[in-house]
């Protein structure tokens, strides 16, 4: 809400005014990036070979996060 003179009522408002300007004037420069998801789902021929991906992703994520060097031979 701006008064006559073109100044603002408070500097909140002036604030943000400024980032509203800064952030539109970077989309038109820089243009915006789609983001897809991380984690699409995934569709396969049976329970069976489902849970067997997920199985492999669990033990996966396990080697990948252990620290002990023997511990990845386990896994």
């Amino acid at each position: 809400m701006r008064n006559l003179e073109g100044t603002f009522e408070s500097t909140e408002e002036c604030y943000q005014h400024f980032v509203k300007c800064i952030h539109y004037a970077a989309k038109e420069a820089l243009r915006e990036k789609i983001l897809r998801s991380k984690t699409k789902p995934f569709y396969y021929w049976n329970e069976e070979t489902g849970q067997f991906v997920k199985e492999k992703r669990e033990k996966y994520l396990k080697y990948i996060s252990s620290k002990d060097p023997q511990a990845r031979i386990e896994s």
